[in-house]
């Protein structure tokens, strides 16, 4: 199988602040093959129409109308015609933090240890399957919401705290803002306040719906620290020279060193200082030809 760096996606899905898309396709009308690769977005393939293949790392899959299969970040996949036959599908691809972040419940029992690769989920899901009627009808749910894209779509009604206060490193009040949700740590597009320098998100807090602003500076760090981390070999991460850690795909790999804690932590200390690092992240360790060693969850 070829090195997996050269078959990753990096594509942005949705917009920034709204990662998520979903692609109505057909093969082989709208293209003979989706080619193997690998992102680290969350995608789901609901089968409409027809019949098809759908291959997950070496294993293929016949795929018939209503099957559903589910690609966790970090799984090779790809899609081809079946011989004479045509496929329609949903192709729906989202970041996983869309649906929850640091001190999520959710994010903490799920979406954490499902982008570390401590959590698996099934590959497929038939009509036959138990929990599969569950699963469809959130999915069309889900479709139809995207259909009509009525305001506050994106978030529902209940889970929005309201308006909150921007406030300095000091606490000092700076203006408005539309609820701490809709903010991310190093964010300076669409923040609508307009202040006479350039500012950054450099964290939300929960409790009191407040967003810290900051100047670009204040969000360097130069070491972090992993918790329900889990590596592949521990002693190709830990004391090694030549690690790269990425915490978020779009970010550029980082050189780092890697040390174990007395308190069973990871201490990731950064070669060059990198910004916008939060809690509740998921940090992913690579090799220099790009194979993952493992990761874990900053702090």
């Amino acid at each position: 199988m070829q090195n997996q760096a050269s078959l990753q996606e990096t594509k942005q899905h949705g917009a920034v602040r709204f990662p998520f898309n979903l692609y109505p396709c057909t093969i082989p009308g709208d293209f003979q093959q989706v080619a193997l690769h690998w992102h680290e977005s969350m995608e789901l393939v609901f089968v409409k129409q027809g019949m098809g293949l759908v291959q997950v790392g070496v294993v293929t899959y016949p795929a018939y109308r209503g099957d559903i299969f589910i690609f966790a970040p970090g799984t090779l996949h790809a899609l081809r015609q079946a011989e004479g036959q045509r496929m329609e599908y949903e192709n729906i691809i989202f970041e996983p933090e869309l649906l929850g972040g640091a001190e999520d419940l959710c994010a903490e029992k799920y979406l954490l240890p499902l982008q570390s690769g401590r959590l698996s989920l099934p590959v497929r899901l038939t009509p036959n399957d138990l929990c599969y009627l569950q699963a469809a009808a959130c999915l069309r749910e889900l479709e139809d919401a995207n259909r009509a894209k009525r305001p506050g779509y994106e978030v529902p009604e209940t889970l929005l705290p309201g308006k909150g206060r921007f406030v300095d490193e000091k606490g000092d009040f700076l203006g408005w803002h539309e609820g701490y949700p809709f903010y991310t740590v190093g964010q300076r597009r669409g923040l609508g306040i307009h202040l006479n320098k350039a500012v950054f998100v450099k964290e939300t807090r929960v409790e009191s719906n407040e967003v810290v602003l900051a100047p670009l500076s204040s969000l360097y760090k130069q070491e972090m620290w992993l918790g329900e981390w889990n590596l592949v070999e521990n002693s190709r991460v830990l004391g090694a020279n030549e690690v790269i850690v990425k915490i978020r795909y779009r970010k550029q790999a980082n050189r780092c060193r890697v040390t174990l804690t007395v308190e069973g932590l990871l201490r990731v200390r950064l070669i060059e200082p990198l910004e916008s690092i939060a809690p509740g992240q998921a940090a992913a360790f690579y090799d220099k030809d790009g194979y993952l060693l493992g990761g874990g969850i900053i702090l």
